[in-house]
């Protein structure tokens, strides 16, 4: 579980960001959140579809698999 001591961004929403909703076990929450994740964050390596629950995002790169079609994260 990660340490709520060192990832706490001071961000408006960081109630709503990944790291927090891992903290407080809400699993449900984080799978909706990540379903096609475009984002990871630099500080705890969190993916999610959106930027806003990241607390440093860096964008995912786009990988092409065999049968053409696009898709982020990792292989």
């Amino acid at each position: 579980m990660p340490d709520k001591t060192r990832l706490h961004c001071g961000a408006k929403d960081f109630t709503k960001h990944m790291c927090t909703l891992q903290t407080q076990g809400l699993k449900d929450c984080l799978q909706l959140l990540s379903e096609k994740p475009l984002v990871e964050c630099r500080k705890c390596g969190a993916q999610a579809d959106s930027a806003k629950n990241i607390c440093a995002a860096a964008v995912l790169p786009v990988i092409t698999d065999v049968d053409g079609f696009s898709t982020s994260g990792e292989i």
